[in-house]
């Protein structure tokens, strides 16, 4: 197999959902994204923790990693992925992006509970210009209600373009 392979994208949140859930953000405060401390770019999303709407995504999230379990996980492995991370919602307004990266850090939890082992991308709209996902050098188009899963090892690197016109509305989560 390629690594290429282990990245896969699942239709899963109906569109009704995805458009609500956008509108239910708009009165919600957002942040800027932080790598670190010492990098605050200005071309970063704006991001949000939001309980209630976090909790809304964990049956799309359970699905989505069921699905990709059953492809590629052996049963008789098991305890591969226990747990995910709340899903952090991600907005990328005109001239936002996410740099090139890959999420096999710790420090992506605060406890240290684990480590990435899958990163899960869902997209809530797909009417906006840039923005493109791109892992190791390859631009997959996700469309509304779609979400992506991929290992989050090193080899992994990837990145979301930035935008161009419109607004990106996704969300992210790791799996441990």
């Amino acid at each position: 197999m390629n690594v290429l392979d282990f990245v896969t994208v699942e239709n899963i949140m109906p569109i009704k959902f995805c458009k609500d859930l956008i509108t239910k953000t708009n009165t919600e405060e957002w942040v800027k994204h932080q790598w670190s401390e010492n990098y605050n770019g200005e071309d970063n999303c704006d991001v949000l923790l939001n309980t209630e709407l976090q909790n809304l995504l964990i049956p799309y999230v359970n699905k989505a990693l069921k699905i990709y379990s059953t492809k590629f996980i052996e049963d008789n492995i098991g305890g591969i992925i226990s747990k995910f991370s709340p899903p952090r919602l991600n907005r990328y307004q005109v001239g936002q992006g996410m740099k090139k990266h890959y999420d096999h850090i710790h420090s992506l939890f605060a406890d240290n509970e684990g480590i990435p082992v899958l990163s899960l991308v869902g997209v809530f709209n797909d009417d906006y210009n840039g923005g493109s996902f791109v892992v190791r050098d390859k631009e997959i188009t996700l469309k509304t209600g779609d979400i992506l899963i991929m290992p989050s090892l090193f080899i992994y690197l990837h990145e979301v373009k930035k935008i161009t016109k419109g607004v990106r509305h996704s969300f992210v989560s790791w799996a441990y």
